[in-house]
């Protein structure tokens, strides 16, 4: 295992591979898809719409509730799945986050992350230690400091080529992107061995790594806030879809999942107003999730070093936030598994039924405001209802000296 230091010494020169071969194996070979292994890449351009809670949740599902072998690549730089499932390393000093010394690997002092993959070979995932029972997650994590080293060489060489007046990609731009690929293609009779699905957590910004996520990807799900700023990133999505499949034969192109409504507010109303311009919105309706996800602190909560059980799954049958995430797990596992001539074939437990505005809470009537600091709402709408208040307190002001002078 290289250190730091070795590693960006390393990124003067291109990594020794030739990543575009497997790629068109890929793409050629009529029985490969992974050895009938879903890849699912969890994508969002814009922060904030719990990119990292529906990765767990939906591992947690898989693993706890449908009993597969589950694999976890942490690809994003601040490294929060691997928080949630090991005990990662952090210098505040320098805010460096590394993985801790890997417990197969104790007597040579080795550390395995994702970002292995773009400096060494084969990187080795960890078992996950936060969570215990009778069920299969490993996770190979992030390191912040390497996973900014490859996105910064990636730039650099795409600097470069513009310097030069070139439009298109460098070998070594080519390499970055196809890494996963060519690892995950390398590696797929051990995959198959060993684990039933692979699940990638990527960076929100549009990054080298999460164009790598893309290209080795079966399958993208989408999370979604009811905000007009992940309304473009999710437009931006399908457009990187589009463009991802137009590379692929029709065989072998990239499937969405879902665009995963979370962080639900159905009271707020830029959330009621977003959902009913977006519920019809061409090129959003046909995978718009109908599992509304909301923003509960059960779910939260599972995050904390200290949450009994740690996994919401794990919480008692009758407890609504289990039953929401039973349902998105069974809503995901149905559009992923038990199709024709393609990957496993499962029984998929019916989830415990919930009332209809429980699951979209949207179809529950507002109920009637009775004073201005209860419709005041956070973020944007407490703004647009200040300025109302402030508009009927000068109307009134006027009605009562009116009715004075009168």
């Amino acid at each position: 295992m290289q250190t730091v230091s070795a590693a960006v010494a390393s990124a003067i020169t291109p990594p020794p591979l030739d990543l575009a071969v497997p790629f068109q194996r890929w793409l050629e070979t009529p029985d490969f898809w992974y050895a009938g292994i879903p890849v699912i890449a969890v994508c969002q351009r814009k922060g904030g719409p719990g990119k990292t809670t529906l990765t767990r949740m939906l591992a947690e599902y898989l693993a706890i509730v449908l009993k597969l072998r589950v694999l976890l690549i942490d690809l994003d730089t601040q490294c929060g799945l691997s928080f949630l499932y090991l005990k990662m390393e952090m210098k505040d000093e320098t805010g460096t986050i590394r993985p801790p010394v890997h417990p197969d690997y104790q007597a040579e002092g080795l550390r395995f992350s994702s970002a292995d993959l773009w400096w060494t070979a084969a990187p080795v995932p960890y078992a996950a230690t936060r969570l215990h029972g009778n069920f299969f997650i490993d996770i190979l994590p992030g390191d912040k400091q390497l996973l900014q080293t490859a996105e910064r060489r990636y730039r650099e060489e795409q600097e470069r080529e513009r310097e030069k007046g070139g439009r298109g990609k460098n070998g070594l731009q080519v390499k970055i992107e196809n890494r996963v690929l060519e690892f995950l293609t390398d590696c797929s009779d051990a995959l198959k061995q060993r684990y039933d699905v692979v699940l990638m957590d990527t960076p929100a910004q549009e990054s080298p790594i999460t164009l790598s996520a893309w290209r080795a990807a079966t399958h993208v799900l989408v999370p979604f806030v009811y905000e007009e700023q992940c309304v473009r990133g999710t437009r931006d999505m399908i457009s990187r879809w589009t463009a991802e499949n137009s590379m692929r034969p029709y065989e072998r192109r990239l499937e969405i999942l879902g665009i995963q409504p979370n962080l639900v507010k159905s009271r707020r109303k830029l959330h009621r107003l977003t959902y009913e311009k977006t519920v019809h919105r061409p090129g959003f309706q046909d995978h718009l999730s109908p599992i509304q996800i909301p923003d509960r602190g059960e779910f939260s909560e599972r995050d904390t070093d200290d949450a009994t059980p740690v996994s919401i799954f794990q919480l008692a049958p009758s407890n609504q936030a289990r039953m929401i995430g039973e349902h998105f797990g069974a809503w995901v596992s149905r559009r992923l598994f038990n199709l024709p001539g393609k990957g496993l074939m499962l029984d998929i437990p019916e989830p415990s039924p919930l009332p209809k505005d429980v699951i979209n809470p949207f179809l529950k009537p507002v109920r009637k405001r009775n004073n201005e600091k209860e419709d005041a709402d956070d973020g944007a709408d407490a703004e647009e209802v200040e300025s109302t208040s402030v508009i009927k307190k000068a109307v009134a002001r006027k009605r009562r000296v009116a009715n004075a002078g009168a």
